[in-house]
């Protein structure tokens, strides 16, 4: 019996009291249902056991290209999809009726009314009458386009990394701070005669040094400690001989800060993940989530990537509400992390859920550019001012009108740049036409103390 229907019965005189209270009941219970279902930003439909829809939410009438959701019913996706989609839809529906089975979590790609495809994460169900028979198919469907693109992009990073670093002939080792090995290069490997998959897990000086301690010095411990590039020569156990430096990956660190201040400081139980899909955002976005998992917090949601220049982040905040966290962490740039506070922010429900940003996103133009939606962000800058950086704010100000605390890398940029001058101006030489620079004998005063960032 429709809504409509139970209403007109409840303004009956000669219905019964009791009966009524029965009838309000009802009413409350599919007037809340019905809110739900308009609400839902994931499809949600139900058919009749030929395939036929009975009953679509307004997301679903979105994708079917329609402006009422009763301008689905009677019709079936032969009317709406590509064949191809419709006759697998179709079978999948048809098994579901005949074996009572449901069908939960099928990746499929979708061709939307626009034209556009998408994929989605597909689960149905049987749908059963008060005697238990099947009379047809209720499904929902999440759009998991931004999931898909970031694995499809970290499988081609992994890809690209793991090529480049193979065809190098000097052994790269990725190991964790208590020496063990988290990833080796082929040459790291061929350098034992092992595989790289037996040197994981396994501690450096045990491989190479047959050790049951690190070596001392050793030039990994030392860069681990001072987060500073260290270097050294060393013996292996079979009397070969090697020059060993040692590269400190600090953006984890910045990531496990973060974990840490939003498990211990803000309390925060629940984070959902947005970031950038380029490498800085992916790295940062996966080390933030395996810090807070190890503190025991939940990543609720699925982890939502954008491309640069997104302007339009409607869909990953739908995403946010739904996922309701304690706490909202974004990796990438000021660029998209102004429009993304500015929406995120608008949204009542969404205001007063703490934000916190990596290194990328800490600066001048964030401020200017969401105004009042960055006010309690929580942003972060790695690395540490040296002596002169005083000086340098003071001038910075002076001729930038601006802090040069939050300007994002702009006195590593300085240094950097003071340092290529330097160097064309002492230890430049033509050769054949062209400028050859040893930067190693350029020194004078650096504004920041040396930073090593992952890449």
């Amino acid at each position: 019996m429709s809504l409509r229907a139970l209403e007109v019965l409840l303004e009956r005189a000669d219905i019964p009291a009791d009966v009524k209270e029965i009838l309000r009941r009802e009413i409350t219970d599919r007037t809340q249902l019905e809110a739900l279902l308009e609400a839902m930003p994931d499809t949600i439909y139900f058919k009749d056991t030929a395939g036929r829809f009975t009953r679509v939410n307004r997301a679903q009438a979105e994708v079917l290209g329609i402006s009422s959701p009763e301008q689905a019913l009677g019709k079936s996706d032969f009317d709406f999809f590509t064949p191809e989609h419709a006759w697998d839809a179709h079978a999948d529906e048809q098994r579901i009726v005949t074996s009572g089975q449901a069908a939960v979590n099928k990746v499929e790609r979708i061709r939307r009314a626009t034209g556009e495809f998408r994929w989605v994460s597909a689960t149905k169900v049987p749908l059963r009458d008060g005697q238990g028979e099947i009379t047809g198919v209720v499904g929902i469907s999440r759009d998991i386009e931004d999931r898909v693109r970031a694995e499809e992009a970290l499988r081609h990073a992994e890809w690209e990394k793991v090529t480049i670093l193979d065809s190098l002939p000097d052994l790269v080792v990725y190991q964790d701070m208590d020496h063990r090995i988290l990833w080796a290069n082929r040459a790291a490997a061929d350098s034992v005669g092992l595989r790289r998959e037996e040197l994981m897990g396994r501690r450096c000086f045990e491989v190479w040094h047959a050790s049951g301690k690190p070596c001392d010095p050793c030039p990994i411990a030392v860069a681990m400690e001072s987060k500073q590039i260290a270097g050294g020569g060393m013996n292996s156990a079979d009397g070969r001989s090697w020059v060993v430096h040692g590269v400190p990956v600090l953006n984890a660190d910045e990531a496990k800060a973060q974990a840490q201040f939003a498990y211990d400081t803000l309390k925060a139980k629940k984070a959902f993940v947005v970031f950038d899909t380029d490498d800085y955002g992916k790295d940062l976005a996966a080390e933030f989530q395996k810090s807070f998992k190890a503190e025991g917090g939940e990543i609720v949601g699925t982890p939502a990537g954008y491309e640069k220049k997104t302007t339009d982040f409607k869909s990953i905040i739908a995403n946010i509400k739904a996922a309701k966290p304690d706490v909202i962490y974004q990796a990438g740039f000021y660029a998209e992390a102004t429009p993304f506070l500015q929406q995120l922010r608008a949204d009542a429900d969404l205001k007063s859920i703490p934000y916190i940003g990596g290194d990328g996103i800490k600066n001048d133009e964030l401020l200017s550019g969401a105004k009042d939606a960055a006010e309690g962000a929580y942003l972060a800058l790695p690395g540490t001012t040296g002596s002169q950086f005083d000086t340098y704010k003071q001038k910075y100000a002076a001729k930038f009108k601006g802090n040069a605390d939050s300007a994002t890398f702009g006195a590593e940029a300085y240094d950097a740049a003071t340092a290529i001058l330097k160097a064309l101006d002492k230890v430049a030489v033509e050769k054949g036409g062209k400028l050859e620079i040893d930067l190693k004998t350029v020194s004078y005063t650096h504004l920041t103390l040396p930073t090593i960032y992952s890449v």
